[in-house]
C-alpha cells in the first residue's frame, strides 16, 4: 500500500497536460485502471483560432481536432510548450491554451499517447515591445538600442519612420542579437535629428505595437 500511495502522490506533481487523459497507472507491474484501456488513437488537428496573437496580448487559442483525450502530454506552438487555459473546455475534439512568453511563430502540435499531430498552417506570434534601452529613448546615430518584449525572434528588420516621413530600415542579424524576448539594433548613421516611430517587421507583416497603447518611438539627437 505504501508503494501505491507513493506512486499516486507522484501523479499530483505532473503538469496539467500530463495529467489529462491518463488511462492507467503501472505500479509494481500491476495496472490500476482509471477509465479503461487506452486505444492510443492518433490525434489530428483540423483547425485552430485565432491564427495570430501573443503573450502580451493575452491571446487564448482554441484547437479543434480528434484524439486529444488519449493520454494528452504536451501542446506546443512554434516548439514551445503551452499552458492549458484555466477552466477551459477540454474534450477529445477541443482544447485551449494561452500563448507562452517564449513563443515563436510556428505550427501548433498536440502530443498524446497515440502520437503527435501538427497543424497545417503556422500560428503567427505578433511582436510587441515592453521596454526600450536606453530608457530615455534618446540617442545619437550609432546608439545601440535594446528592445525587450515578446515574439521578437521572428523580427527580421526594424523600420524607422522619421522627420518628413523619411524611412530607414535596419536589418536584424538573428543569429547574434535576437531572442523571443529581446533584440538589439544600432541607430543608422544616416539618421537625422528628430523623433522616429519604430515598427517591427517579420515575414508575415509590419507591426507597430508598442508599450501599452503607445507606438514605439525614439528621438535621434546628434
Amino acid at each position: 500500500m505504501k508503494t501505491i500511495s507513493k506512486a499516486l502522490s507522484g501523479l499530483s506533481k505532473l503538469g496539467s497536460w500530463q495529467r489529462l487523459g491518463m488511462a492507467s497507472v503501472l505500479i509494481g507491474g500491476m495496472a490500476l485502471g482509471c477509465g479503461g484501456t487506452s486505444t492510443n488513437t492518433a490525434p489530428t488537428i483540423t483547425s485552430f483560432s485565432p491564427g495570430f496573437g501573443g503573450f502580451q496580448l493575452g491571446t487564448t487559442v482554441t484547437v479543434l481536432g480528434t484524439g486529444f483525450s488519449t493520454g494528452l502530454s504536451n501542446v506546443q506552438v512554434g516548439g514551445v510548450t503551452t499552458t492549458q487555459t484555466p477552466n477551459s473546455t477540454f474534450s477529445d475534439t477541443q482544447l485551449t491554451f494561452t500563448v507562452p512568453a517564449a513563443a515563436a511563430t510556428g505550427p501548433v502540435t498536440v502530443e498524446t499517447a497515440g502520437g503527435t499531430a501538427y497543424s497545417v498552417g503556422n500560428f503567427v506570434v505578433v511582436p510587441t515591445a515592453t521596454t526600450i534601452i536606453p530608457a530615455s529613448k534618446t540617442g545619437a546615430a550609432g546608439t545601440l538600442v535594446t528592445v525587450n518584449g515578446y515574439g521578437l525572434l521572428g523580427v527580421s528588420s526594424i523600420t524607422m519612420t522619421g522627420p518628413g516621413a523619411s524611412t530607414t530600415e535596419v536589418t536584424i542579424p538573428q543569429a547574434s542579437t535576437a531572442t523571443a524576448q529581446q533584440l538589439t539594433f544600432d541607430i543608422p548613421a544616416n539618421a537625422v535629428n528628430g523623433v522616429y516611430t519604430i515598427a517591427l517587421n517579420n515575414p508575415y507583416g509590419t507591426y507597430g505595437f508598442g508599450i501599452g497603447s503607445f507606438p514605439i518611438q525614439f528621438t535621434v539627437s546628434n
